[in-house]
Order: C-alpha cells, then sequence, then structure tokens
C-alpha cells in the first residue's frame, strides 16, 4: 500500500488552510476558512455543504461529530460553538464563559460535546470542563 495524494477542494492545487476534520466511514469533512467540504473516499470527490469559519487570529477548530451525525465546531481560543444545520448554515450555540488554550473537544453519550481542561484567563489551572447537549434538530 502507498500513500495517494488528495485532490484539493475547488479545483485548486493545494489542501491548505485546514481549521478541523471529522470522519465518517466512507468519507471526512473539513472545515476551511473559505468553506466546508465533504469528501467521498469511494469517489475521490469534494462536495461543498457549507461556508467555511474564519477565526480571527486563524487557528485550528476542533470539529466534531455527533451521535445524530451534527457536525459541531468549537472554536475554544474564541469561546464560540457553531453547529452546521440542515440547510447548511453554521449556528451560533452557547458560548464558552471564556476563551481556551490547548483544550480537548469530545463527544460523549451521542450528542453531548465536551470540552476538557485548557487554560483561560479565569481558571489557569485547567482543571475544568464543559458539557453542552448539541440541540434536537
Amino acid at each position: 500500500s502507498a500513500w495517494r495524494r488528495l485532490p484539493a477542494p475547488g479545483g485548486g492545487n493545494r489542501l491548505t488552510n485546514v481549521r478541523g476534520a471529522v470522519a465518517w466511514t466512507d468519507a471526512f469533512v473539513v472545515l476551511l476558512s473559505n468553506g466546508t467540504y465533504r469528501y467521498d473516499l469511494g469517489a475521490r470527490k469534494w462536495t461543498r455543504v457549507a461556508d467555511g469559519l474564519n477565526p480571527d487570529p486563524p487557528q485550528a477548530i476542533p470539529l466534531v461529530r455527533t451521535g445524530a451525525d451534527d457536525l459541531v465546531a468549537v472554536d475554544v481560543v474564541n469561546g464560540r460553538m457553531h453547529m452546521l444545520s440542515d440547510d447548511g448554515t453554521w449556528v451560533a450555540l452557547a458560548a464558552l464563559d471564556e476563551p481556551r488554550v490547548d483544550a480537548t473537544v469530545e463527544v460523549v453519550a451521542g450528542d453531548q460535546v465536551v470540552i476538557w481542561g485548557g487554560m483561560g484567563s479565569e481558571q489557569p489551572d485547567s482543571t475544568q470542563g464543559w458539557t453542552l447537549a448539541a440541540p434536537p434538530d
């Protein structure tokens, strides 16, 4: 077996500025500053599914998938969360009480987005965690 180069979404020659990515069995989704794209592994084809998220400052944004296949982007540095709606728009969810640095983001129990640790200005000891249930469709 050998590594194969992925084509870039949108017909470009490079896959750059990836903010976050999440996998399915047969595809994956990448979050870029200029768009959100789904890559079908069998067809080897990109499909644009939504606008991108362009945080300031530019950074990685953890992208997670709930048990109901909802995509949630967690911009921990800016303290914002967004969920991808069925119509392809990013909908703001409850903001964090403060921005975090170096936090870990996971989904547990199907729809609970969990943020572990990281450092913030109010709680620099990194012992906190938060949960947020993704809203039902």
